[in-house]
């Protein structure tokens, strides 16, 4: 399949999804085999994923799950004491 064929919202890979949510690829890669998260192949070994399938998942996920957790940077947390508050 040609890049040309896809259609232009597929614009993650796995490694994008897993950066995000702090996983492994292979968890993302698992999900896709499951039917859990919908990609399509691009190329033998890669796969390419819409940002509104990975939104919907985490819709999904409900709020207690880790996906409903936004990916936050270092300065998002502060020190209170010996623990570790996220702002």
């Amino acid at each position: 399949m040609s890049e040309q064929h896809l259609p232009d919202d597929y614009t993650l890979t796995v490694n994008d999804v897993a950066e995000r949510f702090r996983m492994k690829p292979a968890t993302i890669r698992l999900w896709i085999r499951e039917g859990k998260l919908p990609a399509k192949r691009f190329g033998e070994r890669k796969y390419l994923i819409r940002e509104a399938d990975v939104a919907e998942l985490v819709d999904q996920a409900g709020d207690t799950s880790p996906l409903s957790a936004p990916r936050s940077d270092a300065s998002s947390f502060r020190v209170v004491g010996t623990f570790v508050e996220n702002q």
